[in-house]
């Protein structure tokens, strides 16, 4: 019975090194060659300041963003049209382009300045140069 259990164990050891290790070498080495990979907290320089950077991957669609970008900073110019404006930054979801998206982490920290000042009753941050 113990040696049962001892080459199960052995068995599920090496089950998971094949896994673990040898399957993504295999992959990393045969595959086709992939773009870098983004690890989450890597900093990311904005190309042009005042701009959304472009994704080579997926990012928010571009239009989405403008069109937001054009109907909250139009609605936070009156105070009845900035609780207006709170909500659409709030509810908004944007489709995800495939490619030639807007990084979504540089879009995502605008919307959250946007809603503190829009709560806070303070001028909104300027208006992003999209492009």
């Amino acid at each position: 019975m113990v040696k049962i259990v001892v080459f199960l164990l052995v068995l599920l050891v090496l089950g998971l090194l094949f896994v673990r290790v040898l399957v993504p070498f295999v992959r990393r080495t045969l595959g086709a060659p992939v773009s870098p990979t983004i690890v989450p907290g890597e900093v990311v320089t904005d190309p042009t300041p005042g701009t959304f950077p472009v994704t080579m991957g997926h990012g928010y669609d571009p239009e989405d963003v403008e069109a937001l970008f054009e109907k909250v900073y139009r609605l936070a110019e009156t105070p009845s049209g900035r609780v207006e404006a709170l909500e659409a930054v709030r509810s908004t979801r944007f489709h995800v382009a495939r490619r030639g998206g807007y990084e979504t982490v540089f879009v995502d920290d605008r919307l959250d300045a946007i809603a503190d000042a829009l709560t806070s009753g303070r001028a909104l941050p300027p208006r992003p140069g999209l492009r």
